[in-house]
């Protein structure tokens, strides 16, 4: 299917994550159905939790693939880092 891209928008950094001072990472893994991101669930997580529901639902609305597009098992990592 080739490479995606995530839009440039960027997700909201979480508020329990902003008040312990605290970066992570979270890894994906979801199928795409006709250019939509479906079946989401997070593979790993550092911290866990902290991270995984706010980049779930950013992957789900922002990444971009091909209208009309399948694939199966496909991933992501995204890396939390306070600016």
């Amino acid at each position: 299917m080739g490479r995606s891209a995530v839009t440039g928008i960027r997700p909201s950094y979480p508020v329990a994550a902003l008040r312990a001072d605290q970066e992570g990472w979270v890894v994906l893994g979801f199928d795409v159905e006709e250019g939509k991101v479906v079946h989401g669930k997070v593979l790993d997580s550092s911290p866990p939790e902290l991270f995984d529901q706010t980049t779930l639902q950013w992957v789900s609305d922002n990444l971009s693939y091909p209208s009309g597009k399948s694939a199966k098992s496909c991933w992501i990592e995204y890396v939390w880092k306070m600016d």
